[in-house]
C-alpha cells in the first residue's frame, strides 16, 4: 500500500513537471526514458538559469470616489441672485457718479478763464458762459459774470462812460444821482465781498443775490 501510495504520488510529480516545462518530454511518459537520452536531456538544461516567471501586467483600477451630493437650497439662490442684481446696481450707479464728476470737470475746463471775459466780449458769449458756470456750480464765477453783464449795459445804454480799466468807483461816481445808483452801489459791494475772497459761494448764496440783477435789469428796461 505505501509502495503505491509512493508510486502514485510519483506519478503526480512527473505529471506536473512534464505538464509545466515540455510537451515532448510528457508524450515519452509512458515510453520510459533511456539513461543516455535522459544525461543528453539533462546535459542541455541550464540550471544556472533561472526562470523568470511572467508576471501579469497588473490592471490599474481607477479608485472611484463619491462625489458628494451637494444639494443648494431655493432660499441660497435667491440670495445669490439679489447679491447679483444689488452688485449690477451698485456698478450702474457708479458709473453714472463718474459720468456726472467728467461731465462737470469738461464744464469747467471750457469755461474762459475770468482774465478772458471783459466788457468787450460778446453778450452771447458772456451768457453761454455764465450758462456753463452754474451748470458746474462755480457760483462765484457766475456772481462775476453777472456783474459784467449788468456793467455791459450800462455801457450799451450810454448810462456811463466806461475806459479801460475803471475802477468801480469811478463807474459808482458816474451813477450818483441816479435811480442805478442804489441798487448797482449793493450789487458791486457784493462783487467785492464775492469775487475777492478766497471763501466760495453756494447756490443757495447766489440765489439769494439774484433778486438785485432782476432790480437792476427793471431800472434798464424803464430807461429813456
Amino acid at each position: 500500500m505505501k509502495c503505491l501510495k509512493y508510486i502514485l504520488f510519483a506519478l503526480v510529480l512527473m505529471f506536473n513537471f512534464f505538464k509545466l516545462n515540455a510537451e515532448d518530454i510528457s508524450s515519452q511518459t509512458n515510453q520510459g526514458f533511456e539513461e543516455k537520452k535522459w544525461q543528453e536531456l539533462v546535459s542541455k538544461l541550464d540550471y544556472d538559469e533561472q526562470i523568470k516567471p511572467k508576471k501579469e501586467e497588473e490592471k490599474i483600477k481607477p479608485l472611484k470616489i463619491d462625489e458628494p451630493d451637494f444639494k443648494i437650497s431655493p432660499i441660497f439662490k435667491y440670495v445669490f441672485l439679489i447679491i447679483a442684481v444689488l452688485l449690477v446696481l451698485f456698478a450702474i450707479v457708479v458709473l453714472i457718479k463718474n459720468q456726472n464728476k467728467r461731465n462737470v470737470k469738461n464744464l469747467k475746463e471750457h469755461i474762459l478763464k475770468p482774465r478772458e471775459i471783459d466788457e468787450e466780449t460778446p453778450d452771447e458769449i458772456v451768457l453761454s458762459e455764465l450758462e456753463l458756470a452754474v451748470q458746474s456750480k462755480n457760483f462765484k464765477l457766475a456772481y462775476r459774470l453777472k456783474y459784467l453783464q449788468s456793467l455791459k449795459l450800462l455801457i450799451a445804454k450810454n448810462i456811463i462812460v466806461y475806459r479801460k480799466h475803471d475802477t468801480n468807483f469811478k463807474i459808482l461816481s458816474q451813477l450818483y444821482n441816479t435811480k442805478f445808483y442804489e441798487v448797482y452801489r449793493t450789487i458791486t459791494i457784493h462783487f467785492d465781498g464775492v469775487w475777492y475772497s478766497e471763501s466760495e459761494i453756494d447756490e443757495k448764496q447766489y440765489n439769494l443775490l439774484l433778486p438785485l440783477f432782476e432790480q437792476f435789469n427793471n431800472l434798464i428796461k424803464h430807461h429813456e
